[in-house]
């Protein structure tokens, strides 16, 4: 069957565009152009330079020729630059409606790259033209895409070596090659650049859309990119489109004489037209002449707020917006996108278009002010000027600040409501009030007459997608500043590792934050690029949290993690083991889950080690015993106890506070059972995936938790198992059970834990153990001292019976610890009995102090 793909450049739109590039090479072009102006410009300053008085020394035929030098050049470069116009005009031909000929629908330089790469084919007698040709031919007319290695961390040259030595080795015909055959891969990746340039809304496939589908069609490039940690589709997409925003913007601004260009400069007319705000221009700052400042910033994604903030601005009536989000959420940035669209008439509706936008500046109004009568005699005057300017968008940020109940002026804080109010129904004075969430709640709806004149506009926080696009916006100023160059990689390890590892603030601010700390970094050292170990550097010392890659030290502690919490916990095998298994496994990132790196439900009698297990990986793992986060569950027995948890506009969240400051932490539950049946629900959703929602609508991770609950629910079984010696491989069963038919858990709260683990009782040998490490600790406070402790096996054995309780575990020991060795050892130094240098033991008989 014959294929339907037809491609033919030298038949298409662009077939005079290609026969100008054979005859004038732009790039010579441009080169010819560059040297002539220079050759100008230095014989016009030399000529003018004869004119000087007292510069005889030339003479007039030296002046004549370098006369004639000047004007030469400047013919030829006005020559060269007709060219070059000439031969953009032809490069952007109008586009077919019908396209039987798919050379119609690529830009110039994918057009040129096909035509030379079938050209080279037949030449060469090669059997057809496939993708490899393409990329070659892409990469060899294209320098700019060396762009798009530099920021992927590749060697664009040591590539394209690398595809020229594949060309070589292509199967070649033995006869003479009549007619161009395109290989299927050929077809896949022109047909697919087509598809990218349409998901992007663009008329014709640029060359960057031709990159991303090479990407994926051409095997070896895929297998080269796989080899360096790329996933093709996704990544070079990402890049290839970053580069062509780029390449776009960049040529916009060199051609000054378009009309979208000379619109950034603005025009006098539009600000004659409008009243004059002689009281606002003094407390407030032009986010229109910002804008300007920041070549018209642009907001990545809340299309749909952006969408509602417009339709409500340019309403006759209720046209006052209320912008609610959290710091960090970019409410900055979506006025100053409304304020870019404004200044370049680029607004649906035209009373958008040309206004100024102006943030009032109440701090520093009323820091200037005796009473509240000056402030709002200053007020009723601005927003008059408002009012009558006709041309003026009002905004005030932190709204909450001035519109509250029992504001003090003394702390730069006035209730303004009462003289807003009024303005606020007029139609010709449109406004703009940005607030949080928790300002929201806490003051602007205690006053729903206010509340009422606004139009709710809430913003979320930013994906991972939009803020990596984020931060490709603001690269560019940010080497500017630096002097340093940004990877692509380095730009998803901020994403990522702000994701994972940083929840107190919301994207895009803490990505931007995180870019901007890393490059401060970087600028005192002595490398150039940005790389993802920075990243994960800046983070890990920020934090305190192991990430990146896992380093020695690290990946000892995790191989070794069961001997080390073992010296801390004696017995329970399958606590430590189930564990340190799940903190290998998070480590390791080889299990895709949502909930914490690890939950357990910790069961047994009190005092054979549920806690201090716990301690001991908090310490071990996470660097401190400070790395827990500790909750008595008997303290939540009754429903409206969830707040506490969770937290509201008015108090913080015990638990979601916690997790959002130290994201990477232990969560102890102690306890649990006490707890109400309702907020054991709660857990259900952190458990399962991951993440709760606090009070105020914000997302809590605590994908980087490890969650233990310990629970002493049916103690009576474990008990008489002791006293009858039943076996307790099978108490287990019995224990989950009883706790089952009492109401306790439920099944479907139990399997949401990793494991559940039954600590069993101890032995008077596990109890002697214990005694030793307690001993040991005793042991190494005293060395401090210069005290040398000796440590028999009559003392271990004398504490382990005297604090052995099956009901209580090795709770007891703790206390004959203290009463019968501490206090005998705290007595003998206060007596001077025991000094600095001697070496002493205790009698297990009478805790006598004795020097050995």
């Amino acid at each position: 069957m014959a294929s339907s793909f037809s491609f033919n450049a030298a038949q298409s739109t662009l077939r005079a565009a290609l026969k100008f590039e054979n005859y004038f090479r732009t790039s010579t072009l441009r080169k010819l152009r560059k040297i002539t102006q220079w050759v100008f410009l230095a014989a016009f300053l030399a000529f003018l330079l004869t004119f000087i008085p007292g510069g005889g020394i030339v003479s007039p035929t030296v002046s004549r020729l370098l006369l004639a030098a000047a004007l030469l050049t400047f013919s030829y470069g006005t020559t060269i630059l007709l060219l070059e116009r000439f031969g953009e005009y032809l490069k952007a031909p109008k586009v077919p409606l019908v396209r039987h000929n798919l050379a119609n629908a690529v830009s110039f330089e994918v057009a040129k790259a096909a035509h030379l790469a079938a050209t080279y084919a037949k030449r060469k007698n090669f059997m057809q033209v496939d993708s490899t040709l393409l990329l070659y031919f892409l990469l060899k007319e294209n320098a700019s895409i060396e762009f798009i290695f530099a920021r992927a961390l590749l060697n664009f040259n040591e590539f394209k070596k690398d595809v020229q030595r594949l060309l070589s080795s292509q199967v070649r015909h033995p006869g003479k090659v009549k007619e161009t055959v395109y290989a299927p891969d050929f077809e896949e990746s022109i047909t697919k650049s087509i598809a990218y340039a349409q998901e992007k809304g663009r008329q014709r496939a640029e060359i960057e859309d031709l990159f991303a589908a090479l990407a994926n069609t051409n095997q070896f490039f895929n297998r080269f990119l796989i080899e360096h940690n790329f996933l093709p589709e996704r990544d070079m997409a990402r890049i290839a489109d970053w580069h062509y925003r780029l390449r776009v913007e960049a040529a916009t601004r060199k051609k000054f004489w378009l009309k979208n260009s000379l619109r950034r400069y603005g025009t006098m007319g539009k600000d004659w037209a409008a009243g004059y705000t002689i009281t606002l221009d003094q407390f407030s700052y032009d986010i229109s002449d910002e804008v300007r400042t920041l070549r018209f910033p642009r907001a990545v994604g809340h299309i749909q707020e952006k969408e509602m903030m417009a339709r409500i601005l340019s309403r006759q009536q209720m046209n006052n917006v209320l912008l609610v989000g959290n710091p960090g959420t970019g409410r900055k940035r979506l006025i100053q996108d409304f304020a870019s669209k404004s200044v370049l008439g680029e607004h649906e509706s035209p009373l958008l278009n040309y206004q100024r936008v102006v943030e009032l500046e109440l701090t520093h109004l009323l820091a200037g002010l005796q009473s509240l009568e000056e402030a709002e005699a200053a007020l009723n005057q601005i927003f008059k000027e408002v009012g009558a300017a006709g041309n003026t968008i009002l905004v005030i940020d932190e709204f909450h600040n001035f519109t509250g109940e029992g504001l003090e002026q003394a702390a730069g804080r006035v209730n303004i409501a009462g003289v807003l109010a009024s303005y606020l129904r007029n139609d010709r004075f449109p406004f703009i009030a940005a607030t949080t969430f928790a300002g929201l709640h806490r003051y602007l709806e205690q006053n729903p007459s206010l509340l009422s004149l606004f139009e709710v506009v809430e913003m979320s926080e930013l994906s991972q997608e939009e803020t990596l696009s984020v931060l490709e916006e603001v690269v560019p100023s940010f080497e500017g500043v630096y002097r340093k160059f940004v990877s692509f990689p380095a730009l998803q390890a901020i994403v990522a590792y702000a994701d994972r590892y940083i929840q107190a603030v919301p994207f895009p601010k803490k990505a931007i934050d995180l870019l901007d700390e890393a490059m401060g970094y970087l600028a005192t050292t002595s490398e150039s690029i940005l790389l993802p170990s920075h990243i994960a550097l800046v983070v890990q010392e920020r934090t305190q949290i192991p990430v990146g890659d896992i380093e020695g030290s690290e990946r000892e502690v995790l191989l070794d993690l069961e001997n080390l919490i073992h010296k801390r916990i004696i017995n329970q095998e399958e606590a430590v083991k189930e564990v340190a298994s799940a903190l290998r496994r998070a480590r390791t990132d080889i299990a895709t889950r949502k909930g914490p790196m690890g939950s357990f439900l910790f069961m047994g009698p009190t005092g054979v080690g549920k806690t201090e297990t716990a301690k001991a990986l908090a310490a071990i793992y996470f660097g401190s015993e400070k790395r827990i986060i500790r909750l008595d569950m008997s303290e939540f027995q009754n429903v409206q106890d969830v707040e506490r948890l969770l937290g509201t506009a008015t108090q913080e969240g015990l638990l979601t506070s916690a997790v959002r400051e130290d994201p990477f932490s232990l969560v102890l539950l102690d306890e649990l059972e006490k707890a109400h049946p309702n907020i054991l629900n709660l857990f259900l959703q952190v458990l399962d995936e991951g993440h709760i929602t606090d009070g105020l609508g914000r997302k809590t991770d605590f994908r980087h938790t490890i969650i233990i609950a310990t629970s002493n629910a049916g103690y009576q079984l474990i008990l008489e198992a002791v006293k009858t010696n039943a076996d307790f491989a099978q108490l287990k069963q019995q224990l989950l059970d009883f706790v089952f038919s009492q109401g306790i858990y439920r099944p479907e709260f139990i399997n949401r834990f990793d494991g559940v683990i039954l600590f069993t009782p101890l032995s008077k040998q596990h109890l002697m153990k214990i005694a030793g490490l307690m001993l040991q600790k005793l042991q190494s406070n005293l060395r401090e001292k210069g005290i040398d402790f000796v440590i028999t096996l009559p003392l271990k054995e004398r504490i382990a019976e005297l604090g052995y309780n099956p009901a209580f575990g090795a709770r007891n020991m703790r206390r004959v610890l203290q009463d019968k060795v501490e206090n005998a050892v705290a007595v003998a130094i206060l007596s001077n009995t025991l000094r600095r240098g001697d070496r002493v033991t205790v009698d297990p008989g009478t805790f006598a102090v004795n020097h050995v």
